[in-house]
């Protein structure tokens, strides 16, 4: 499989064409210090994305409203994150992650099994090894705590796993937590079904698949710009997968995200 092997190749790549620079904006959101937020439905640059409906799985791609839109590289070539950087008006941690799958009219005041229609996986990293479950809050919960568990098949096609994470009475709208998988598994192939702990009185949810392996964080102090240059400080340069849904996530410091702004470079060999 292509890859770079040395600083050389990495020169050559950037000074032949074959680098990309992807520049985005997004707007500040309502938050609380110490939780994740998305940034997937923020105004700015790229445009916000749609949240997906009817609990029908999509996979979304570079071409998806709210992806940053890199461009695929030219077959065998594979292309690879060089440096991310970030900066913004309060203090942060930002993270991008590839979109593998969503599916969303998640139902939080439903004590039902709400079952996900097909596609119920990926086709990027659909052997699900380093697949994690995300939740995101896409209208603001009720006040009745529950636990959200949901069936997954694991790496080795066992069905009926069970993902969960709390979720605390009166959840915000674009909190984002990640479950927990159910002991001794590596990752989720496919997603077959949602069952609330509780009805907690509203709230409407996404669940996500991102990969742990493409996952890139950079912190920030108020006012400041932070690059992190990953030919230096990862073991390995991470992918961006053709068609790879790249998108944005937010660890908050204050009541609000504050406007984020940043910059990806990635590289084809």
């Amino acid at each position: 499989m292509p890859g770079f092997s040395n600083y050389d190749q990495i020169i050559n790549a950037l000074s032949t064409g074959k680098g990309q620079l992807l520049f985005f904006q997004k707007a500040s959101i309502t938050s609380v210090a110490a939780f994740w937020y998305r940034l997937w439905n923020a105004a700015g640059m790229p445009g916000a994305g749609s949240d997906p409906t009817g609990l029908t799985g999509v996979v979304p791609t570079r071409a998806t409203a709210g992806a940053l839109g890199q461009n695929n590289p030219i077959s065998p070539a594979t292309l690879h994150m060089l440096s991310f950087g970030a900066g913004g008006g309060t203090m942060g941690l930002l993270m991008i992650y590839d979109r593998l799958w969503h599916v969303g009219g998640i139902s939080l005041n439903s004590t039902s099994a709400q079952s996900i229609s097909a596609p119920q996986g990926p086709t990027r990293h659909s052997d699900g090894i380093g697949n994690q479950l995300l939740v995101e809050i896409t209208t603001a919960g009720g006040t009745t705590a529950a636990t959200i568990n949901v069936s997954y098949t694991n790496t080795d096609n066992v069905s009926g796993r069970t993902a969960s994470i709390a979720l605390p009475a009166s959840v915000p709208v674009n909190r984002c937590y990640f479950l927990n998988l159910q002991a001794g598994d590596r990752g989720v192939k496919s997603v077959q079904s949602v069952t609330m702990s509780a009805a907690m009185g509203a709230g409407v949810a996404n669940l996500v698949l991102l990969n742990a392996a493409e996952v890139v964080v950079v912190p920030w102090v108020a006012n400041q710009w932070t690059e992190r240059d990953l030919v230096l400080q990862m073991a390995n340069l991470p992918r961006a997968l053709d068609d790879a849904c790249l998108a944005l996530m937010v660890l908050a410091s204050t009541t609000s995200t504050g406007i984020i702004y940043g910059r990806l470079q990635l590289a084809e060999n």
